[in-house]
Order: structure tokens, then sequence, then C-alpha cells
């Protein structure tokens, strides 16, 4: 018995030779059970034996391929029935089928005759199975060609899409970094002669005049920390964050984070709280980054606190690291937003009669520095008496990993 089957999967070779191989039986492969549905039926009426059109034999139930194909090439007759056998797509077979007169297997002629029309009918049904089957498979593989090319093409789009983002991304970093510089220069120059105005070096000052210097001292000065955080996200943009790891111990940096910004909450008349239990652990990061992230946090909570609220700071260790916790009775944070806040820029109210200035980068600082402690932050909601903001960090942040642009 020889079968020959053809592999499925993408062909490498041009669609014309496929085309001519569509024609011919090859793609067929009977499966187990039909080949022995055939073998049961030659067993009744004989031998059988499938030829191509070029006349090589594609299946027989003798074992003696070569003999089969050389006795089905014979002239029909003494026995011998052949049908040809048309089936998709134009592709012709041919079924030949030796009865078993003459090899003493049976005496009746006739019967043996009947016997061999009905393994014919049964080849050629068996045969038209197969190749309906091959034909599917042949569908499908083109359907699957197709996909592949449809997700090459769209892969190819993405990626291009994928370079336009970051060629604008770049753009919009280097804008700000040019941006922010220029501004800073002329600003400091600002807020150092009204800093000298305001000590009397250019002469005595009105009580009036003081106070409208004291406001442009006070702006300049917001303007300033504003270009700051330009800088700093610009730089996070470009380079990454980088850390100056060090012994950190926790509450010394909490202290002195509340210290500034105490005199900002008593104006408020806020209850401002430190709970930091005995047995702090110490953690390995960049002091710089940990008090400007946790101070970007307090302030917030105090700016979205109401007169007579209450912010409170807790720590414990969590794990092989800590946890601080930023609780507030301020005006909370919707759970639509929760998930965009500490994207540069997002404002939960941009409209520009806003009650809360702000350009929206510092809980952006806040993700970024943690982030690169190997850390995590997110807001829970502590409805309906403002936010808590979670900050987990490890005792040894990770190495850092190349940026890749």
């Amino acid at each position: 018995m020889a079968a020959q089957h053809k592999a499925l999967g993408p062909d490498p070779r041009p669609m014309e030779e496929q085309r001519d191989e569509e024609r011919t039986p090859v793609g067929l492969a009977l499966t187990r059970e039909e080949q022995r549905l055939l073998q049961a039926g030659a067993a009744l009426g004989g031998e059988v034996t499938v030829l191509t059109a070029t006349g090589e034999v594609f299946w027989t139930s003798a074992g003696r391929a070569e003999l089969a194909a050389t006795e089905a090439t014979h002239a029909v007759g003494g026995g011998v029935l052949r049908r040809e056998v048309k089936l998709a797509d134009g592709v012709m077979v041919a079924v030949v089928v030796r009865s078993m007169e003459g090899h003493g297997e049976t005496a009746d002629r006739r019967e043996g005759l009947r016997a061999a029309h009905h393994v014919l009918a049964l080849t050629e049904h068996v045969l038209r199975t197969a190749d309906a089957r091959a034909q599917e498979a042949q569908r499908q593989r083109a359907l699957v060609e197709e996909l592949r090319c449809d997700l090459f093409l769209t892969s190819q789009r993405l990626a291009q899409a994928i370079q336009r983002v970051r060629e604008a991304d770049r753009v919009k970093v280097n804008f700000l970094a040019t941006v922010s510089h220029e501004l800073r220069t002329p600003l400091t120059s600002v807020l150092g002669y009204t800093e000298m105005i305001l000590d009397g070096l250019a002469g005595p000052l009105s009580d009036d005049q003081r106070e409208y210097l004291g406001t442009v001292m006070s702006k300049g000065e917001q303007l300033l920390g504003l270009i700051g955080k330009l800088l700093d996200v610009s730089r996070i943009e470009a380079i990454g964050v980088q850390l100056d790891l060090r012994e950190v111990v926790v509450r010394a940096l909490l202290e002195d984070v509340r210290e500034p910004l105490a005199a900002l909450a008593r104006r408020k008349h806020q209850a401002l709280q430190l709970l930091i239990p005995e047995g702090m652990r110490t953690i390995h990061g960049d002091a710089g980054k940990l008090y400007q992230l946790f101070s970007n946090l307090l302030g917030n909570a105090i700016k979205f606190t109401k007169e007579q609220g209450r912010v409170t700071v807790e720590a414990e260790n969590y794990g092989e690291g800590v946890e601080v916790r930023v609780r507030d009775t301020g005006i909370g944070i919707p759970a639509a937003a929760r998930d965009k806040i500490f994207d540069a820029f997002y404002q939960i109210d941009n409209s520009t009669t806003r009650a809360h200035e702000g350009p929206g980068l510092g809980l952006a600082l806040v993700r970024h520095f943690v982030e690169a402690h190997g850390g995590k932050v997110w807001v829970e909601a502590n409805e309906p008496q403002g936010s808590v903001f979670v900050v987990r960090l490890p005792s040894v942040p990770p190495p850092p990993t190349k940026r890749i642009r």
C-alpha cells in the first residue's frame, strides 16, 4: 500500500507551481478509517487501485504498488472494472477494481463483479469525501495566508504609527526642555531684582509697593516651581530617573517633608499629623527624589482639603519594604479618574474657572520616582471624606534599566 500526503503549512514555492500541484490528487489524504473501509471493501470485491492522471498509484489495497500499476493499465475486461472519477477543479483519477475471479475465492463471476461494482462505488465516495476535505483544507490555508498578510500589513502600519508617536514625543520633550530653560533664566533675574528691591537696595518702599512686590515675588516663585517641574518631566522622559542611592530613615524623611508644609496647613486651620510607629526600617533610595515625591503628595493633600480639615501621614513596615499612606478629608477623586491622575498634565477639572491651580505634573513625578525605586503608588477611595494615596517602596530598589527611545 502506498499513500502520498501533502504537508500543511506555508508553501514558499511560486503560486504557479502550487496551482499545478492542485490539479493532482496528491492533495488528498485518506484517513486511517477511510483506508480500513476501502481495505474491507476490497476484501469482498477484489483488489482496488487508484491511479493519478499520469498513471501513478495513489492508493492500492494490494501490497504490490508496481504490479498493481502494471495490471491496472491493461485493457479492461476479464473481471477488471475501471472508472474515471472527476474530483473538484476538474482533477481526474482512475479507480480500477479487479474482481476475485480466477483466484479461486468465489465461484460465481456475477457475484464477483457485483461486489466489485459496490467496491467501485465505495471507493468513489471515499475519494470524493477526501477531495472535499482537501479542498476545505486548501481554503482554510488560503484564509490563514490572507489573515497572515493582513496581520503583517497591520503590524507594519502599527510600527509606523509607533515611530511617529516616538518622534512626536521626542519633539515634545525637546520643546519642553528648551522652553523651560529659556523661561527659567530671565525669571531668575526677575526674582533676584525683586528681592533686592524688597530689601531696600533701590530705596525706601511704601506699604503698597512692598505688598505688590511681595505678590510678584510669590507668583514668580510659583512660576519658577512650575518651570522646575517641567524640566524634571522633560529630563525623565529623555533619560529616565537617575537615582543617588543611600540609606534613608523614613521617620526623619517624613518629618523633614512636614516641616515646611506645616505653616500652610496652619493658615488653613488644618490638622496635620504624622503616625509613624517605632521600629520603622530604613530604605535604600534617593533621599532627594523621595523628599520631592512625598512633598508633592502632602502638598496636594493640603491644597485640596478645605479649612478645618485633616491630613494624616501613616507609615508602617510592609513585606520587605515600607508603606506610606497620605490620607486627607478633601474633595476626593472620582473613581473614573483614579487611573489617570498620574498622567502628566491631567486635570480632573480642566476648566478655566477651576478652583485649584496647578499644571498636573506633581503626581506624574510621583509615579516616575516611585517606579524608579521599584515601588507602586495608587489612590484609594475615602468617600465622602477625601482620598488616600498609598506608596509602597522596597528596602532595596532594583538595578536601573537602560531607557530605549
